[in-house]
């Protein structure tokens, strides 16, 4: 007998065979939301790393010319851990030449001097040199090195200090840093499965606040 009925899945018409619909509790969604928009908690151990606090001079367009005029200049500072190693870039207008770089601690109450050594030529008129130091693992998050460098032929003395504000290193905590990145990465994500729910057209023009948070749970079933 034809009762004039038929059936049809939703795919034959274009439409998904599955419809999947994400159930919160409102107090731990408000919870997760809240969290990931004021960001990642800081570590409670700090991780102390050196971190440079100004541009490579090596950047610079004009570094030999500038040489050339000022006779000295550091050229490049790399950090691994606590180890520290530099170039310098020196005016050759003698064969007897000492070359060191002054570190300071302590704003320049102490201060400790380092030879530097030959590394080679850059140009005719142009001797690079090199040194390496380490800083204590006991360096506390906050604090800061200043470095200079000082070149002497004979009675006269040049000297490379940035400008006078020297090359300064800074102690930084880590672990705060990556910690907060990876925590932006997941708010990132998580901010983006919401982001419909919160009314914001694809691409949002700007973040979620706390009070699309808040208007999410009027317009968010639950059960």
């Amino acid at each position: 007998m034809d009762f004039g009925k038929s059936v049809r899945f939703a795919d034959a018409i274009g439409l998904p065979l599955t419809q999947v619909k994400m159930l919160y509790k409102e107090d731990e969604l408000e919870e997760t939301l809240h969290s990931a928009l004021i960001g990642s908690t800081p570590s409670p151990t700090p991780q102390p790393g050196l971190v440079l606090n100004f541009q490579q001079p090596r950047a610079r367009l004009d570094l030999l010319p500038h040489v050339r005029q000022q006779h000295v200049s550091l050229e490049n500072v790399v950090v691994t851990n606590n180890d520290v190693m530099a170039t310098i870039l020196v005016h050759n207008i003698s064969f007897a030449k000492s070359v060191c770089l002054r570190l300071s601690k302590d704003y320049w109450i102490t201060h400790t001097d380092y030879q530097c050594t030959y590394s080679g030529s850059v140009s005719k008129d142009i001797d690079r040199l090199m040194v390496k130091f380490s800083v204590e693992h006991t360096f506390p998050v906050g604090a800061r090195l200043e470095l200079c460098v000082q070149y002497c032929v004979g009675e006269e003395q040049w000297w490379d200090s940035n400008g006078g504000v020297n090359y300064q290193i800074e102690c930084r905590d880590m672990g705060n840093e990556v910690g907060q990145r990876k925590g932006l990465t997941e708010r990132n994500d998580l901010l983006r499965g919401v982001a419909p729910y919160l009314n914001l057209k694809p691409p949002p023009s700007r973040g979620p606040t706390i009070e699309d948070v808040r208007a999410l749970f009027t317009t968010l079933p639950y059960y």
